[in-house]
């Protein structure tokens, strides 16, 4: 079902539209702003052989469920690390 709005003058059209985005709610800009201990995020393009990949493709399908690359590699790095 569309919603069809009444044409309004081009005066009130602002106003309209600013009480139409303040109804909606949402969060102020400093709660945008709060870190409550997220822990950030870096994203970077890594090049791996075609070998490399298909072995550790066979890693992990050898695990019970579906696991992502990207989970895989993680777990990894994360198991690495900790030697």
């Amino acid at each position: 079902m569309t919603v069809k709005r009444k044409a309004l003058p081009s005066k009130e059209i602002k106003q309209y539209d600013i009480e139409d985005v303040i109804s909606r709610g949402g969060k102020t800009t400093y709660e945008n702003n709060l870190v409550e201990k997220k822990e950030f995020q870096f994203k970077f393009t890594m090049r791996v052989p075609h070998k490399l990949v298909a072995a550790m493709d066979v890693r992990r399908k050898e695990r019970p469920g579906n696991i992502s690359r990207n989970q895989w590699i993680i777990e990894a790095i994360l198991d690495r690390l900790e030697k």
